[in-house]
């Protein structure tokens, strides 16, 4: 009966573990305001405005795979991982949805 002890405890944390890391995902909305509407309000450096449906046009038919891979290696003026590099592929994803979406698109969260 001792060798199960272990094994629930392992299991409760791991529960925990992956309630608190859901718990503490972020919106696309959310990323977007705290990593890119700096410039994507602004129109910084170029950025394109979030609900500049010409500007994203293009952005948008490049498609959401494209527009990752442009966050994570940097583009224009903009530093890789849009100068956080604790932001995650899904995160990134997740922002550029949610930019895409005010501005013409009609993709899913990833």
């Amino acid at each position: 009966m001792q060798a199960f002890i272990p094994l629930i405890t392992i299991f409760a944390l791991l529960s925990l573990s992956t309630l608190a890391a859901t718990q503490a995902k972020k919106s696309g909305r959310e990323l977007y305001e705290a990593n890119c509407q700096a410039c994507h309000v602004t129109g910084a450096a170029n950025a394109p405005k979030v609900g500049d449906f010409a500007a994203w046009k293009p952005r948008i038919a490049e498609g959401l795979k494209e527009l990752t891979g442009d966050v994570i290696r940097g583009k224009g003026a903009m530093p890789p991982r849009a100068g956080n590099p604790k932001l995650t592929r899904a995160e990134i994803a997740s922002a550029i949805v949610y930019m895409a979406n005010q501005s013409g698109a009609n993709w899913k969260e990833p």
